[in-house]
């Protein structure tokens, strides 16, 4: 086939077929140069056949190949084999024309051509392939490393044989160790939730047999400690038999609990808003305290997502919690549940009476671990409950109860949820206010209602004329009593322009009234003031009589705000009386003025040289008492008490009363009895004025030094201090037997020196400003007979 001198044969028939093949055919002699080169060998390489041959081969392999391919050759050429195949070794590399290496698969087979070996060797370019295989062994790597790291449970089920790989996260997931469980379809049976085995069985029924095209699904699976794991499955068929079976399901398991929870909890707080729009709307719409109540308990269940609610109040004589709305399930519960306030009652240490003892909400996240709620537990266990709570209800600021809300999950009552029962229970006590209020003011109204009634029965049955005038000044209306004793009807006097000229027909009189009526009407209006009477108004009636009356007004408020209420108190018999009895005391009172004349007179015949000095002292007393502001009864009494204030003196002998001189110490004690001498004469008269004091204690001082009992200060009646002072004044600036007159200067400069201590400062003031005003009523510096 070969000459010794290698030629490339282009005609033959192997040269046809060697052209054809896509493998590169290279033949070297023993001295390792080319003496063949076909057409895929000038593609792969990309040198010409005129090129290449006689050529070592070192230019077609990389020089770091070169002592590899070296060997080779030789353990080929020391060998037995006629054929060696070199394919798989990756160490089997090539060089291009360009300086590009490749890897290469390589058959060599040898034989003798004209006695000399030949070596002859087919190449295939595998440099995609290697690449290939090197790409998927990354891949590998890094999918291995992907669900190695990441915490997604995968699964691959083999449904031929029920054999499931499951990865390790799938495990962790779950709470286990890989090796706890073997890999088969039990451990997923095992596993999942007894309430979602059939439902996740059926999609995987469904998507394989094809009646779905995707399996994805939500489910729960039991975690080693217990509690639920919300697990979304994904799963896709990934072979098939020829036949269409399906034979391999690979998925994963997504822990989306944290999810579903924030998804259930949205939900929950969306039906609690829901429960809290529905009471306040039945906050509104009820109509009592237990309509109210038995909604809010029914909402919280029907929409609020809750098991039971139930509201209770307190029994104010036995502190014991009485439910008076209920609804849900397991209202069982509350049959024969005693509930009290007492803290020393083991029935009031749970929530609800912590609730209502020390007003504050009390929340349980786990019924049946919190220890409050030990004698509750089996009761709330057979109902499913897993948390509660216990609010306060409040009426008028007092705790009057509690409603109560069970939920079948724990943790119900997050922060969120606690505000919007909150809120609820805010709307529930609102509600409750109003329906006290409405009952308040029903009840008000009914008092009102049966207060008019009674007020027009007295108003009708009132023996008093009483009239109502509205703002335009019209009469809307007059009692029986008014028609009965003024004889006027609404026909006769509809306003006040027709009522003012027939009840006063003196036009002189009546004008005067109607200015002084409107004067107070307006001052009632504009200032507030409370209207004055009209004391002393002589109304002419009907019949032509006139009777006296007190006329009063008021304004009304409410719905009579702009009427006005006239009250005519009649006083014309207690006016004729009156006149009677002031024309009686006139006549006593002149008859009494009589009497103190007649007794003053019988003390200036008893003393000829004091004669006058009562009635000076009178004039003088009258004049401080006037000075002072004295009314007039107080001013007639002094005068009247003045004028016989030295009455005792006709008990003394005459000679001691006109001695000349000085008087000896006996002497002047029996003066001295005067005092108490004419107290006991006048004490026996029954006066309207206190003139038995006046003439007692007109020697009285202020300091006690006084006689005849030695009173201080305001144990000296007003008047004999007024007296006292006018005494001496008048003593000292008149004659007397034993000295003459020492004129009005001294006695001024003796009331001035004892002012305060012997004489009432009050009456010295008033009794100077007259001496300054030059007002005394008498001329003290005259004597006797000028």
């Amino acid at each position: 086939m070969f000459e010794s001198k290698p030629t490339q044969v282009d005609e033959s028939p192997f040269s046809a077929i060697v052209d054809i093949t896509h493998d590169a055919i290279i033949s070297i002699d023993q001295d390792q140069n080319i003496v063949f080169f076909n057409k895929s060998a000038e593609d792969i390489f990309g040198y010409k056949t005129s090129e290449i041959l006689g050529e070592s081969i070192d230019l077609l392999i990389p020089e770091s190949f070169r002592a590899l391919h070296r060997k080779h050759v030789d353990a080929f050429v020391d060998g037995e084999h006629v054929v060696r195949p070199m394919n798989g070794y990756r160490e089997v590399q090539a060089l291009r024309k360009d300086g590009a290496v490749f890897y290469a698969e390589v058959a060599v087979a040898k034989a003798l051509v004209n006695g000399n070996p030949i070596y002859c060797a087919t190449l295939r370019d595998v440099t995609d392939r290697i690449h290939s295989q090197e790409l998927l062994q990354v891949s590998e790597e890094r999918f291995k490393m992907a669900v190695e790291g990441i915490n997604d449970g995968l699964w691959d089920w083999d449904l031929l044989t029920d054999e499931v790989y499951y990865s390790p996260p799938w495990f962790k997931m779950l709470g286990y160790d890989a090796d706890e469980f073997e890999p088969h379809l039990e451990t997923w049976a095992e596993l999942v939730h007894p309430d979602d085995k059939v439902m996740a069985l059926q999609h995987v029924q469904e998507y394989v047999t094809g009646k779905t095209d995707n399996l994805e699904f939500e489910m729960r699976m039991r975690h080693k400690e217990g509690r639920d794991v919300f697990v979304l499955n994904r799963a896709k068929l990934i072979r098939c038999e020829p036949d269409g079976k399906p034979v391999r399901l690979v998925g994963t398991h997504i822990d989306i609990t944290e999810r579903v929870l924030a998804r259930e909890q949205i939900k929950h707080l969306s039906n609690l808003r829901l429960a809290l729009s529905k009471t306040i709307k039945a906050v509104m719409d009820s109509q009592s305290k237990d309509e109210l109540l038995q909604k809010a308990c029914r909402y919280a269940v029907e929409f609020g997502g809750l098991k039971m609610a139930w509201a209770g109040l307190i029994d104010e004589e036995s502190g014991a919690v009485r439910p008076v709305a209920k609804y849900g399930n397991g209202l069982e519960y509350l049959e024969g549940i005693e509930i009290t306030t007492k803290e020393d009652d083991s029935s009031g240490r749970g929530p609800t009476g912590i609730a209502v003892r020390e007003n504050r909400p009390y929340w349980c996240q786990n019924y049946q671990n919190d220890p409050l709620l030990t004698p509750w537990q089996e009761r709330g266990a057979q109902c499913g409950w897993c948390s509660s709570a216990a609010i306060p209800i409040h009426s008028n600021g007092k705790v009057m109860g509690a409603i109560n809300f069970y939920a079948d999950v724990i943790n119900a009552f997050d922060e969120e949820a606690q505000s919007l029962l909150l809120e609820m229970v805010v709307g529930i006590e609102q509600g409750l206010a109003s329906y006290d209020l409405r009952d308040k003011n029903n009840a008000l109204e009914k008092d009102l209602q049966e207060s008019e009634a009674k007020l027009n029965a007295i108003i009708e049955a009132s023996p008093v004329p009483i009239a109502l005038i509205d703002e335009q000044e019209r009469f809307i209306y007059l009692n029986n009593a008014f028609i009965k004793i003024l004889g006027y009807t609404l026909d006769d006097i509809p306003t006040l322009a027709d009522w003012w000229p027939r009840a006063y027909p003196f036009p002189k009189y009546r004008e005067a009234l109607i200015i002084d009526w409107q004067r107070r009407m307006v001052e009632c209006k504009r200032d507030g003031k409370a209207f004055l009477p009209i004391e002393d108004a002589d109304i002419t009636c009907k019949d032509g009589l006139v009777r006296n009356f007190i006329v009063e007004a008021t304004s009304l408020s409410g719905d009579f705000s702009e009427t006005n209420l006239v009250t005519l108190y009649e006083f014309t018999e207690q006016k004729n009386a009156k006149l009677e009895i002031m024309a009686g005391k006139e006549q006593l009172k002149e008859a009494l003025s009589d009497i103190v004349r007649a007794m003053s007179a019988m003390g200036d015949a008893a003393d000829p040289y004091t004669a006058g000095h009562e009635s000076r002292v009178a004039e003088i007393a009258a004049a401080i008492a006037l000075e002072m502001g004295l009314n007039d009864l107080q001013i007639e009494g002094i005068r009247l008490g003045a004028l016989i204030h030295d009455i005792g003196k006709i008990s003394a002998p005459i000679e001691i009363l006109s001695k000349q001189g000085k008087l000896t110490e006996q002497e002047y004690s029996l003066i001295k009895l005067h005092a108490q001498t004419g107290y006991d004469i006048i004490k026996g008269f029954n006066f309207i004025w206190p003139l038995e004091d006046i003439i007692h204690q007109h020697h009285e001082r202020m300091d006690g030094t006084g006689y005849p009992q030695g009173l201080k200060g305001s144990q000296i009646c007003l008047e004999a201090r007024i007296v006292a002072i006018a005494d001496v004044v008048e003593a000292i600036s008149s004659h007397r037997p034993y000295r003459p007159d020492l004129g009005l200067e001294i006695a001024i400069n003796e009331i001035k020196a004892h002012r305060g201590s012997r004489y009432w400062p009050d009456a010295v003031d008033a009794f100077l400003r007259l001496v300054d005003k030059n007002k005394l009523p008498v001329s003290l510096n005259a004597k006797e007979g000028e």
